[in-house]
């Protein structure tokens, strides 16, 4: 009889997802996925807040924004895709529509529009990106808004109930307490 319980894929280090090969095994016999990459941006040393200014940052090599959240998010996409995974969650960045959002300028990374590229790659569908998502607000109109973020504990909510109502998630928070 065949295994048919949830497995956990997790990618790990600087630029862990970026070579295609290395990862690629680690998709074969999972259901479902959820796509959390990101580059990060370090503050370069010796910024000090009390002296007014604003910090510095870079990427560390091999972790570019390009490199992350472009390839490496499409090197999880396609090998989900040839695993045959059934059901895929993608978080994205808000700010991807404007060119000159501030995070693009960290590290001069564009982070923002890199995410953006791959979150059109669509694919898994065979079709175009933005066909099958939740969205909270599209291009970018929570930006317009006051309140501009969310918080980490609510997009893995909101992660987690992407895959619940298809029986991925069998152990909620409040179950393990008892």
């Amino acid at each position: 009889m065949a295994d048919l319980s949830p497995r956990t894929v997790l990618v790990t280090g600087s630029g862990g997802c970026t070579d295609a090969e290395s990862i690629t095994p680690a998709f074969q016999g999972i259901d479902a996925l959820i796509i959390l990459t990101s580059a990060v941006p370090q503050m370069k040393p010796g910024f000090d807040p009390t002296k007014g200014g604003r910090p510095e940052f870079y990427f560390d090599d091999g972790a570019f924004p390009e490199q992350v959240d472009w390839i490496g998010q499409k090197n999880q996409t396609d090998a989900a895709k040839a695993a045959g995974v059934k059901h895929v969650v993608l978080v994205g960045s808000m700010g991807g529509t404007n060119t000159n959002y501030p995070l693009n300028s960290l590290g001069n990374g564009n982070i923002l529009i890199w995410k953006r590229k791959a979150e059109q790659l669509g694919g898994l569908l065979d079709k175009e990106g933005g066909i099958r998502e939740l969205i909270v607000g599209k291009d970018d109109e929570l930006l317009q808004t006051e309140t501009k973020t969310i918080s980490r504990a609510d997009v893995a909510e909101v992660c987690i109930q992407g895959l619940e109502p298809l029986g991925y998630v069998t152990l909620r928070k409040s179950q393990a307490k008892r």
